[in-house]
């Protein structure tokens, strides 16, 4: 937007507001005077109380009338642009009351990165006159608040409070007594603060500007956040905000810090507002708000190391003609939460999920329910590694002021419709992680020792700063503390065993102590790289599978005594006649002939490749240890081939295209000494035999 100013154009105005250097230094010296000076009479603007300076005098008419007409622009919420105006005036005359109030008013605006000093001015107004506003006590309640002094906050709320009518003033009334409640988790919650330390990430990183929205890879070695700085794509100015427009920035962990922050360019930004919302557990797909068609959700997919594809809309199953702003998909990618302002929620902004059923269909959305959402807004909602505990900022629930990050676990199955009842009662997870400002886009890492986020904090660079809070012996799914955790990194390359081609294949992780998959993910399209963060000591299963591939299964090491991290190359065999491939989990109990739920778990994927291959048809092959005869291992190792087929033609795959044979204890691939070998021993096999 263009300014009505000569004076300034849109551009140096908000290099005003965001406060430089210059005027940084020009606000402390002001709140350093104004802290020692003793506070004299009234002064107002008229030219005879300053005889000797009319030059001066003016100047300063000119700058307060300047910032009176952005202060009462009935068409603008931002106020706050008047603050340089004002703070031109005051250096003339710092002993205005009226100028004082309008001051401290404006530096507690949302976009305001001075709000801490509100308090100075404020006081001034009140001590230069006591009558200066009818809301002068809510606005000294509200300085208070942000520096955390609860018990003249609520004082000063309680004044306002007594001067209320409640047939005339019911919402300032709801509004104030929502203060004193805030001031009153918050004054708890100090009591019992979490072990924790919070860093901010620094001048790499934040900047005088607003920087928000962080998302970490699961090693962390890269950053992904968005910001309002100059060097915005198209250099454009929002007309709601009158700040830059959103660009998303991009940031890596070398040699123990986080390099300078850099525009991800044209890849990614366009010269609307382009946000990040998201990233998937692989850190291969990141989710993108952009402003343009209302305000809609986008995905991008990493390329190679460096470079992300072209963002696509996502579908209208989740985007809709209202605001959805941000986004988070489970570690199993079966269920995306998400937040949209549509109609037909609790408050302003809801967290809403859809569930992804086996075939990569969407359900329709469901709203999370008045557990989870308020009549105040809801954002930027987490999950925990542990696919149940989600993570989530809110302005209602018990906030100590502003948005709170807050913590709830489901209860039930994360199959299908999720039952809203069965969310626990959200939690602040406390001082120091939340302040009475906003604390929001909580990002928890892989490992969870650490969480990133966006808070307003005193003695941050910039209005909104990026922070790291390292957790010390806590666990963060339960916020209770634990002895530490280790887990592992499993990392490598999925290639094609002949020609060594770096392949992308889908990946998943299941444990199997539960079944249930923990992890589901791709290899890099170009590169063939994959990652994944699991605790030390688990027992796990890992699937591939690729398109023209035979699948992949193997059980996945991770072993407490070993490294940070532990690499395996993945070698897939092309789906041909002659190819042979075995699924781990197929091993069957000692003696056994019946499937357990492990194995039909692989089976289920051996249809969906059936399903995809109408001309395929397999061999299989069952196996035994030594223990018996040969006369009972042989007809147990038939009965266990016959159980495979069995399971899969009672789930459409036609009899013509399987046979089944039993070997007994014939060729056995590990030692029979020892109880793990024995089991190895007891495996299925499979033979493409057409295709």
């Amino acid at each position: 937007m263009k300014n009505s100013f000569d004076a300034c154009n849109s551009k140096d105005l908000y290099e005003l507001i965001c406060i430089k250097p210059i005027m940084k230094k020009y606000l402390f010296l002001s709140f350093l005077l104004s802290t020692l000076v003793t506070y004299g009479q009234n002064v107002t603007f008229d030219k005879k109380n300053f005889p000797n300076d009319l030059p001066g005098y003016k100047k300063a008419v000119d700058s307060l009338n300047y910032g009176d007409a952005l202060y009462y622009d009935k068409k603008s919420s931002n106020d706050y642009l008047a603050l340089p105006y004002y703070l031109t005036a005051e250096k003339f005359n710092p002993n205005n009351d009226e100028l004082n109030y309008k001051i401290g008013v404006v530096m507690l605006s949302h976009n305001s990165a001075v709000k801490i000093t509100s308090l100075t001015y404020l006081k001034k107004a009140f001590d230069l006159n006591p009558n200066i506003a009818p809301d002068i006590h809510y606005y000294l309640g509200r300085a208070y608040h942000l520096r955390s002094e609860w018990e003249t906050a609520k004082q000063e709320y309680t004044a306002y409070l007594n001067t209320l009518d409640p047939t005339k003033n019911p919402k300032e009334i709801a509004d104030t007594k929502k203060k004193i409640e805030e001031c009153n988790t918050g004054e708890e919650l100090a009591k019992h603060p979490i072990k924790v330390t919070i860093e901010n990430l620094g001048p790499n990183i934040n900047t005088e500007y607003p920087e928000y929205g962080v998302l970490v890879n699961a090693d962390e070695t890269e950053m992904i956040f968005t910001s309002k700085r100059p060097e915005t794509t198209g250099s454009n100015i929002d007309e709601g905000s009158s700040q830059y427009t959103e660009d998303i920035y991009i940031s890596h962990f070398v040699n123990g810090a986080w390099t300078k922050a850099t525009n991800s360019s044209t890849s990614l930004n366009s010269s609307d507002n382009d946000a990040t919302a998201g990233i998937s557990a692989d850190g291969k797909t990141l989710y993108i708000y952009r402003g343009d068609k209302g305000g809609d959700l986008y995905t991008a997919q990493l390329v190679n190391d460096s470079t992300w594809s072209k963002p696509i809309i996502m579908n209208t199953k989740l985007n809709s003609k209202y605001f959805e702003t941000s986004i988070c998909v489970a570690p199993d990618g079966k269920i995306i939460y998400f937040v949209s302002e549509r109609p037909g929620g609790f408050g302003g902004r809801d967290i809403y999920v859809i569930a992804v059923d086996s075939l990569g269909n969407w359900g329709d959305a469901q709203n999370l329910g008045p557990i989870i959402n308020t009549k105040y807004n809801e954002e930027g909602i987490a999950v925990h590694p542990d696919g149940k505990t989600i993570y989530f900022s809110s302005e209602g629930h018990n906030t100590m002021g502003g948005y709170d990050v807050f913590r709830s676990h489901y209860s039930g199955s994360l199959k299908g419709t999720l039952d809203t009842k069965k969310w626990s009662v959200p939690e602040n997870i406390g001082s120091p992680i939340n302040t009475p400002d906003d604390d929001v886009f909580f990002c928890i890492s892989a490992s969870g020792k650490h969480a990133y986020y966006s808070s307003v904090r005193d003695g941050g660079v910039g209005e909104k700063d990026i922070y790291r809070i390292n957790f010390l012996n806590i666990d963060t799914a339960n916020l209770q503390p634990i002895a530490k955790t280790k887990l592992i990194n499993i990392m490598g390359l999925v290639v094609d065993s002949s020609t060594h081609k770096r392949i992308e294949a889908t990946i998943d992780i299941t444990d199997n102590n539960t079944h249930k998959v923990i992890a589901h993910f791709k290899s890099n399209v170009t590169t063939g790289q994959y990652k994944v963060t699991l605790p030390a000591g688990g027992n796990y299963q890992i699937s591939v599978n690729a398109e023209g591939f035979a699948p992949y299964s193997d059980s996945l090491e991770a072993p407490v005594d070993t490294g940070d991290v532990n690499e395996k190359t993945i070698s897939l065999q092309h789906l041909e006649v002659g190819t042979n491939f075995s699924f781990n989990n197929i091993d069957f109990d000692f003696g056994k002939t019946t499937l357990n739920t492990a194995a039909k778990a692989e089976l289920d994927n051996l249809i969906d490749i059936f399903n995809k291959h109408p001309k395929l048809k397999l061999s299989v092959a069952a196996y035994t240890d030594n223990i018996g005869s040969i006369e009972v291992n042989l007809r147990v190792s038939n009965k266990r081939a016959q159980a495979v087929v069995d399971y899969l033609t009672s789930h459409g795959i036609e009899a013509n295209r399987l046979s089944s044979h039993g070997y007994g204890k014939a060729h056995p691939i590990a030692t029979n000494k020892t109880k793990a070998g024995r089991r190895k021993n007891r495996r299925t096999e499979f033979t493409v035999t057409g295709i």
